[in-house]
């Protein structure tokens, strides 16, 4: 293949499109918890949280989303969270881990 007409391919591609502008998507963002699993400390910030005005938190990006990913799991089901010395939470983690 003649490079000439490779390159006016490649240079009238770039004119139609400005590659510069191209980025690859954000990943998907990280688990809000405080370990690596919710647990009851989890639950007893969000707890502590649910009295402080609205307008301070949003003074805080990572607790707004803290606050915003937790308010979306019911009251019952958060304080079934195991507590980080709890059993219940090391088998769990162990679970994680093995293959």
């Amino acid at each position: 293949m003649d490079n000439r007409v490779l390159n006016d391919s490649l240079a009238s591609l770039e004119e139609m499109i400005d590659v510069g502008e191209f980025f690859t998507p954000p990943a998907t963002p990280p688990p809000v918890y405080l370990m690596d699993n919710p647990t009851k400390v989890d639950n007893d910030v969000m707890n502590a949280l649910a009295g402080v005005p609205q307008e301070k938190i949003d003074a805080f990006p990572h607790v707004r989303q803290f606050t915003e990913k937790l308010r979306r799991v019911s009251n019952n089901v958060r304080s079934e969270w195991p507590a980080l010395d709890s059993p219940r939470r090391a088998k769990g983690t162990s679970r994680i881990f093995k293959n």
